[in-house]
C-alpha cells in the first residue's frame, strides 16, 4: 500500500495512523505477504470512525501475491455482509477471502505474517451504568479512565475478564501459524485497567515477541 493512500485516511485514524504505519513498513520491509484478522469490527461504530478492513484490503491488493483471510462469529453480520459485497465489488475474492472463525483450518494455514485481532468486545457501557444512574457516560467513562488498573480490576474483574479471555483464545487460536518475523496488532487497547489486550499482550510477551508501540492499537512483533 502506498504512503498516500494511508494519508488519505490520516484525519479518521488520529493516533492509529501512526501505528499502521508502523505496521505497514514492517509488512514491506520484511517482504510478508499474509495477513489474518479476527473481528469484523463496524466503521460506523461509536468505537471509532476508521474501516481497518478497507485499509488492509488496499494494503493486500496493492501486490498479486499477497492474501487477507478474515474471521468473524457472527456477531456482526451486517459489517460482515458490508465486506463480502465489497470484496467481490472492488476487490479480489480470490485474494480476500471471509469466514467463520469456525471455518479456520490451522492445518491449511501455511504461515501468517500480520495477525490482527479486532474483535472490539470491551464492556465499557455495562462498567459504566453499573457505576451509577446519575452519571452519563462520558462522566462515567472519566471516572474510569481514571482508575489505577489494580483498583478497576478489584471492583469489575468479572465484568472485564471474559473479553480479556475471548482475545488471549483468539491469539492463541492462531499463534502456531505465526511465521518468525510475524507482526501482531491488537485492536481495542484504549480502554479501561489495561483494556480487552491485556492478557493477550501478556501471553505475547511470554511466547518472545516485543511490544513496538502500545498506543490506541499495540503493535507486537518476535525478538
Amino acid at each position: 500500500m502506498r504512503q498516500f493512500e494511508l494519508d488519505n485516511h490520516f484525519s479518521s485514524l488520529g493516533q492509529r495512523y501512526y501505528t499502521l504505519q508502523l505496521v505497514f513498513n514492517l509488512f514491506n520491509n520484511l517482504r510478508a505477504d499474509s495477513i489474518f484478522q479476527v473481528g469484523c469490527q463496524s466503521r460506523d461504530s461509536e468505537y471509532a470512525n476508521f474501516d481497518l478492513f478497507e485499509i488492509f484490503a488496499n494494503l493486500c491488493m496493492s501486490n498479486k501475491h499477497n492474501t487477507y483471510d478474515i474471521y468473524h462469529d457472527n456477531t456482526n453480520l451486517q459489517r460482515v455482509l458490508e465486506i463480502e459485497k465489497s470484496i467481490y465489488k472492488n476487490h479480489s475474492p480470490d485474494q480476500i477471502k471471509l469466514n467463520t472463525i469456525n471455518d479456520y483450518d490451522l492445518h491449511a494455514t501455511k504461515y501468517i505474517d500480520l495477525l490482527i485481532l479486532n474483535d472490539i468486545c470491551y464492556p465499557i457501557h455495562e462498567l459504566t451504568e453499573y457505576m451509577s444512574d446519575s452519571l452519563n457516560f462520558l462522566e462515567a467513562r472519566n471516572l474510569l479512565n481514571g482508575m489505577q488498573e489494580s483498583e478497576l480490576n478489584k471492583l469489575y474483574k468479572d465484568i472485564i475478564d471474559p473479553c480479556r479471555v475471548k482475545v488471549l483464545t483468539e491469539y492463541e487460536t492462531f499463534k502456531s501459524r505465526l511465521s518468525r518475523s510475524a507482526i501482531v496488532l491488537l485492536e481495542g487497547n484504549d480502554y479501561p485497567g489495561g483494556s480487552q489486550t491485556l492478557l493477550a499482550k501478556r501471553q505475547l510477551e511470554s511466547d518472545g515477541f516485543i511490544c513496538l508501540l502500545d498506543l490506541k492499537q499495540s503493535i507486537w512483533i518476535r525478538r
